[in-house]
């Protein structure tokens, strides 16, 4: 099972074991004296290691670390034992290993001498012989007893698996396990982890010990697990009081007068993991874990991730065990889970329903966990019922078209098409113009630089040019907003902070820019000396969401800021591959809805027209824009598909199914053609020799009632003369 314990319940194998192992922590002090040569001082030159450590502190106390660092080479040289280390750590102090940082000389030796000295302090404390020895000794005299629990506390965890086989002893006479289990609750905190995980033990006299341990250490980490220990729904057992009994020796109340429900309890402890409320001490980190098969607590490694959910999951799982109605942490345990292991988690989120999935895709948009909103939009979208959405009420769906992040807006807009609504609804009108935004996506991503100094915005256009951007200039801050709001694939928004003669000033286009749903999510950086952060300061403290990046001298410096500060806001970049799929994607969705004269979207695809007509001559969703233009009533939609399909530089596939689509738009809509494109089409349809393009362009003069060339050959191919 999974232990209860939190981040900082978490043991760390590292120096602190040293430290906390040594009773002279800072080691022998002394003033340097005056400078004395060694040969005046040594009658010989030291032959052991302990001796040649005693030189090496002497002379880093006199002040002659130049001297002292041959004999830290020569001590390392001598590949001292486990022994030696942890004599020259009692009789000398980790301070004393400490120092060596203190002095170039003796630098470079401090690491691996470290290194060596926490290596021997742990296989020491975690030696399986040493601990049982002091186990023993608890049962022993009070002197023997006192000692006994001082060796045991720089075990940390390491000393509870021996402590815990040793009380489960069958028949164990109580002069035996009274003082272990006292003794138990005499060590400190590091102990609590493994405390914790015993707490899962099935012998309820056992739970009992350890719960009363836990009540006497004093840490807070254990409420959580002995809150679920003390409420869980079964029958009254004997180690119930005792739990009871630890938690009001750590809260100061009695168990049924605790501010908290244990669901609330342990439903918080949940969210906590989730929202990464804890700072675990590395990555990976040990967690400590029940072994059923063994009866003893047992260390496991974990990356933080994992941890995480692990610890998260094992928190709303106890909480729902005790109350399996409670909301709260039902939506704890699907984010958790969808956030960990979205395919594994995906059935369980179907089940709970569009009220729980609702909450879920709220709470992780407040959060700022966009993968786990994107992922949990799309669920809600297929348990969702059309009927929910209303003309004068909003729904979780319809406020993810307006959450910051793009990925979720198009979940949220790709969902509401999906449902296939009969009426309009609140927010129905943004469907559209969120999709319109994907499909002129670039193969590179887009930046744009506002700035009214042409010159100074050329500049820093360029080095994004070369850091692999598609770097777009505005000269003022309403053309640039202007600009953001039509593009779903702006990858980075860089601002002088004095654009000059603009209307607008810095705190109304930032301002814009972060309350703006269709840019609140692109990251923002302003771009100057280094002296202008300091300026501004006080004016960025407003726009938490905005970075300062200092005008860059060379691309390989712009991308280590930006790499900064993209890590900094959590912001991950859409990939090539993410922005012509959202473009393909976005674009068939607005054909789907085209295709439905009754959708309450109908009335909106006017304003996609003009992206759709960039989509057509771009790189990545040229034939899905052309089939949601062929069903687009409008000249605007008719003539777009006419230029590309006259296009010769077109690729054949392309000017194929762009063919295609026009003839259906003409025969559905009737000829909205100018007289050019006519022209263009008979000249093309008597020069073009591909027999496909051919057949194509036929099939679009027919539509417009084109007098077939008697001549035609049987392989229908056709020949105009005239319209």
């Amino acid at each position: 099972m999974i232990s209860r314990s939190r981040t900082t319940r978490v043991f760390p194998v590292g120096l602190a074991l040293v430290l906390a192992a040594s009773p002279f922590v800072g080691g022998p002090s002394g003033v340097a004296q005056a400078q004395i040569p060694v040969k005046d001082v040594f009658a010989h030159e030291p032959t052991t290691p302990l001796e040649t450590w005693e030189v090496v502190t002497y002379l880093l106390r006199v002040g002659q670390p130049e001297l002292a660092a041959p004999y830290v080479k020569k001590f390392l040289d001598a590949n001292p034992d486990d022994a030696t280390l942890l004599e020259v750590r009692d009789a000398y102090g980790v301070g004393s290993v400490l120092s060596l940082v203190d002095y170039p000389e003796t630098r470079p030796y401090s690491k691996a001498l470290l290194g060596k000295l926490s290596e021997a302090s742990i296989r020491n404390a975690t030696d399986p012989a040493r601990i049982d020895k002091f186990v023993a000794a608890l049962t022993k005299s009070r002197p023997e007893q006192n000692y006994a629990v001082e060796r045991l506390r720089e075990s940390g965890p390491f000393a509870i698996p021996p402590l815990i086989k040793a009380l489960s002893v069958t028949g164990l006479d109580p002069s035996i396990r009274t003082p272990l289990a006292e003794n138990m609750g005499r060590l400190d905190r590091k102990a609590v982890p493994a405390l914790i995980a015993s707490l899962d033990s099935t012998d309820d006299t056992l739970v009992g010990d350890v719960a009363r341990a836990l009540g006497q250490i004093g840490d807070p980490r254990a409420i959580p697990a002995l809150t679920f220990v003390a409420a869980r729904p079964k029958p009254e057992t004997a180690a119930k009081p005792l739990v009871s009994q630890a938690l009001e020796a750590l809260t100061g109340k009695p168990f049924g007068s605790q501010p908290k429900t244990p669901v609330r309890v342990l439903s918080d402890e949940a969210r906590k993991y989730h929202t990464h409320a804890y700072r675990f001490p590395g990555d990976p980190i040990t967690l400590w874990v029940w072994d059923e098969a063994e009866k003893v607590p047992k260390p496991i490694t974990k990356s933080v991730k994992d941890a995480e959910a692990m610890l998260g999951l094992r928190a709303a799982k106890e909480a729902l065990e005790i109350d399996p109605t409670d909301v709260e942490a039902k939506v704890n345990q699907i984010s958790l889970g969808l956030a960990h292991d979205p395919v594994g988690w995906k059935a369980a989120a179907l089940e709970s329903g569009p009220e729980i999935m609702g909450l879920v895709v709220q709470r992780a948009i407040a959060d700022g966990r966009t993968d786990l909103a994107t992922i949990a939009t799309t669920i809600l979208g297929q348990i969702s019922k059309r009927e929910v959405l209303k003309a004068d009420a909003s729904t979780p769906l319809v406020d993810a078209l307006f959450a910051p992040d793009r990925r979720v807006q198009f979940a949220a807009a790709e969902a509401l098409v999906k449902l296939e609504p009969k009426t309009r609804f609140l927010g129905s009108s943004r469907v559209i113009p969120v999709l319109a935004r994907f499909v002129a996506a670039q193969s590179n991503p887009r930046a744009l630089v506002i700035d009214g100094n042409a010159e100074r915005a050329s500049v820093v256009a360029g080095f994004l040019r070369e850091s692999g951007y598609d770097s777009h200039v505005a000269s003022t801050g309403a053309q640039g907003f202007s600009e953001a709001v039509l593009a779903a694939d702006l990858e980075l928004i860089a601002i002088d902070p004095n654009f000059i003669n603009d209307p607008w000033k810095l705190a109304d286009l930032l301002g814009n820019l972060k309350a703006d749903a269709r840019t609140a999510g692109i990251p923002v950086v302003l771009v100057g000396p280094l002296q202008l952060e300091t300026k501004i300061g006080k004016q960025l403290e407003s726009f938490p969401k905005v970075r300062f990046l200092v005008t860059p001298s060379e691309t390989k410096l712009l991308k280590i800021q930006l790499d900064r500060i993209f890590a900094a806001l959590k912001v991950r970049p859409m990939t090539a591959a993410e922005r012509a799929d959202y473009a393909r994607k976005a674009a068939s969705l607005i054909a789907q809805v085209a295709r439905q004269p009754r959708s309450p979207f109908t009335s909106d695809l006017p304003r996609a027209e003009p992206l759709l007509a960039l989509a057509l001559n771009g790189p990545i969703a040229p034939i899905e824009a052309a089939s949601a233009l062929g069903d687009i009533p409008g000249t605007d939609a008719q003539r777009s598909l006419a230029d590309v399909a006259l296009d010769p530089s077109k690729d054949e596939p392309v000017r194929l199914a762009v063919a295609r689509e026009l003839t259906r738009n003409i025969r559905r809509f009737g000829p909205r053609l100018d007289g050019s494109q006519e022209r263009r089409l008979v000249d093309e349809l008597n020069e073009e020799t591909d027999p496909k393009l051919l057949d194509a362009l036929a099939a679009i003069v027919g539509s417009l009632k084109a007098r077939p060339d008697a001549s035609a050959s049987k392989d229908s191919t056709y020949r105009a003369s005239s319209l």
